[in-house]
């Protein structure tokens, strides 16, 4: 898990250009524990003409916030992210 961690920090704070990170341990609704990975923003990210903001940025993540992407800008920006950890 430690080397997981260290490629995510890799890629997210030098491709993506976070500021910081905060990690969510999570064991709730689903049975098996989850991490969510939460890169943080000081300022606004735009990827494919769609912007990003971190309302809540730099205290507590603003997890009731939403970015509305259709199916096609979703599937565009999984593969994206995606292709980010192929080394």
């Amino acid at each position: 898990m430690f080397h997981d961690i260290q490629q995510i920090e890799r890629v997210v704070f030098k491709k993506i250009g976070c500021d910081k990170i905060n990690y969510l341990a999570l064991m709730m609704v689903d049975p098996f524990v989850h991490y969510h990975v939460l890169p943080r923003f000081k300022e606004l990210k735009i990827y494919n003409n769609i912007e990003f903001l971190d309302p809540g940025y730099p205290s507590i993540a603003d997890l009731n916030y939403k970015t509305f992407l259709d199916e096609l800008d979703f599937t565009y920006l999984v593969k994206y992210l995606k292709g980010l950890f192929v080394d």
